[in-house]
């Protein structure tokens, strides 16, 4: 089994440092630690570099945002946390330290961060990577719970947690993965909105049906990411995972699901916001890149899923919604002669 020590956590942030402070406290309860928690900041505007700097260096504390079962959160960092902050491309320091901040002078997407602090880990002979949100918090054996599964599926390469809501925390948002529908482009969590008293003993079933790994919490081994390359950075946002795993079939890789992982995720409570113009454009037109590319003979029933989306969307006045839409079809129409 590869052990923690062998296994870097990498989160990717952008404006987003209270999570990150939130999620690095609860990681440094791991009943075994990982060998570095590598922190890639995506060019941020909020001051979250320093922000995070002055949090490792014990300056100030962070009380987490809710009192969750099972997680342990250090508001304050240890006076003994070893810790460095430097620019991505500088010399890495021999061995990592306990939490590495990585300062991106560009914002490269969720796949380019995810793709910078690959690379130092895997120079740094980590054989696995467990990619996180930042916008999560985890118990003490969701690692260990991790690495164990993966033990017991060689075939797999990839290997997802039980995401609970962080503000409902007896839900399931999913267990480990999704089920993607080529013919529609979308795809539905595995377990949601299922409670986390009634998971299954085996999670055999669970890991026929996934197609992909949740992004927001995702552990492969080096031998994957050698294999099937790094993340594409092409998408920029949204479905970057559903690629790798792809690619990852198309290597032999199967998937798999730790129960016991359990980690909670900031979606789906009282901090809902409906998402931003940028990111549905994001999510629209990489549904069709996506979908030109490993499933290009659905793509005419993609766009009239799009476009039936459209309608229910005018109709509830979502007009973002209805805009990227719109773009979304027309672009690839034009690009593509769909219909």
């Amino acid at each position: 089994m590869i052990a923690s020590a062998d296994t870097s956590i990498i989160l990717v942030n952008w404006n987003g440092w209270a999570d990150v402070v939130e999620c690095i406290g609860s990681l440094l309860h791991l009943s075994e630690s990982p060998r570095s928690i590598i922190v890639v900041d995506n060019a941020s505007t909020d001051g979250s570099v320093s922000r995070i700097e002055a949090w490792c260096a014990g300056e100030f504390e962070h009380l987490p945002q809710a009192s969750l079962p099972g997680v342990i959160c250090s508001p304050r960092a240890p006076a003994d946390l070893r810790w460095a902050s430097l620019d991505a491309g500088a010399v890495m320091p021999s061995p990592l330290p306990q939490v590495l901040l990585l300062r991106s002078s560009r914002n490269t997407g969720f796949a380019g961060g995810n793709n910078l602090g690959l690379a130092v880990a895997a120079a740094a002979g980590c054989q696995a990577h467990w990619l996180l949100n930042t916008d999560t918090v985890v118990t003490p054996r969701s690692l260990v719970a991790l690495l164990q599964r993966l033990d017991a599926r060689p075939s797999a390469g990839a290997v997802g947690s039980t995401l609970a809501y962080y503000w409902r925390p007896a839900h399931v948002q999913a267990r480990g993965g999704a089920t993607f529908h080529p013919w529609t482009g979308g795809a539905q969590h595995l377990g949601a909105d299922g409670l986390l008293s009634d998971l299954p003993q085996d999670p055999g079933s669970t890991e026929q049906a996934c197609s992909y790994i949740v992004g927001a919490s995702m552990l492969i081994t080096q031998d994957w990411l050698e294999r099937v390359g790094p993340m594409c950075e092409d998408y920029f946002l949204y479905y970057e995972e559903i690629d790798w795993a792809e690619r990852g079939r198309q290597q032999g890789y199967g998937l798999a699901w730790a129960p016991d992982s359990l980690v909670f995720h900031k979606v789906g409570g009282s901090s809902r916001k409906r998402a931003s113009r940028l990111s549905l454009r994001y999510l629209y037109r990489h549904r069709l890149v996506f979908t030109r590319r490993f499933h290009p003979r659905m793509s005419g029933r993609v766009v009239r899923a799009m476009g039936r989306q459209l309608v229910h969307h005018a109709l509830r006045g979502h007009w973002d919604d209805v805009r990227e839409l719109v773009g979304a079809i027309w672009a690839f129409r034009r690009e593509w002669l769909v219909f």
